[in-house]
């Protein structure tokens, strides 16, 4: 089963904080620290053996479109 971590990344795509899945509302605080630093939020499946399986962008929502 994998488990999903919202890693938080500024806008020079520095890594500056995660937030677990597992947690109620971890999305939000990750939007708001993302906001806050005028970063990005990838949302990254770990596997059993507690790496990384995939990651994807998903906030903002429009950053890949021109």
């Amino acid at each position: 089963m994998n488990n999903i971590i919202y890693r938080v990344y500024d806008h020079k795509d520095r890594y500056h904080q995660s937030y677990s899945g597992k947690l109620k509302e971890s999305y939000e605080w990750a939007v708001y620290c993302a906001n806050n630093i005028n970063g990005k939020i990838y949302e990254a499946k770990i596997n059993e053996k507690g790496e990384t399986s995939s990651s994807a962008l998903i906030f903002p929502k429009n950053e890949n479109k021109k």
